[in-house]
């Protein structure tokens, strides 16, 4: 009941900002979507089920305690009353494993992972990304291809296609959402003919877990496939 009541509150009061003073917000598509994930995160968070998957953006100015160059954006993975390197531990198993680029099957791109690495922070033109207190950043490199002749939008912001992973047959770990189009999961943007982009998918771990094993979940119209990246 007390969960309930939680949640009911929470409902309210995200009507009461969309809504509130007769107000009328007008958001475009990709707003819209980042909106809505961000209203499911604060319900879901009173479900033990579920682990924190929004990256918090803070940027600062000068003046503050803290401060970043001026064309860099600085990002903190946001700490949960759970352990949000996954939905629980447990046991997996796998008896076949594709290649990203067929479990995504999106027409005119190519998907390859090209490697990973288990950083405290991650560096990119115009920011940076870290983890939060007691926790490392499990960052899998995808080089995303358009292989048609003419440019042509990649949009998975607003398609069906979910990730997680499973690290060393024990935890289960859900893709972190950031906002920038440096984030595979919920990149939205155009390519050149033949242009290749260095993308991430981004997960958290516990600091200084040894990672052995490593597979990508890939759920798409409901089906699920595994790629085996370890």
């Amino acid at each position: 009941m007390k969960k309930f009541f939680k949640v009911f509150v929470s409902l309210i009061m995200v009507c009461l900002i969309v809504t509130g003073c007769g107000v009328d917000y007008e958001l475009d598509s990709e707003a819209e979507s980042l909106f809505v994930a961000y209203c499911a995160n604060q319900v879901l968070q009173f479900d033990a089920n579920y682990y924190d998957r929004l990256i918090e953006v803070t940027t600062t100015t000068t003046g503050e305690e803290t401060e970043t160059s001026e064309d860099e954006t600085e990002t903190t993975t946001t700490g949960s009353s759970t352990d949000s390197t996954g939905s629980g531990e447990g046991i997996y198993s796998f008896d076949t494993f594709v290649s990203l680029d067929d479990a995504l099957s999106i027409g005119g791109f190519e998907f390859e992972i090209t490697g990973y690495g288990i950083e405290d922070r991650v560096t990119f033109d115009g920011g940076a990304m870290s983890s939060a207190d007691g926790k490392d950043l499990l960052v899998l490199y995808v080089d995303v291809t358009n292989q048609l002749a003419e440019s042509s939008n990649l949009n998975m912001l607003d398609s069906d296609i979910t990730f997680s992973a499973v690290v060393n047959n024990s935890s289960k770990l859900n893709v972190q959402i950031w906002l920038n189009n440096v984030t595979l999961n919920v990149f939205k943007g155009d390519f050149a003919s033949g242009e290749t982009k260095e993308l991430m998918l981004v997960f958290q771990v516990t600091e200084g877990t040894d990672v052995s094993d490593i597979v990508l979940c890939v759920t798409k119209s409901s089906v699920t496939q595994y790629v085996n990246i370890l």
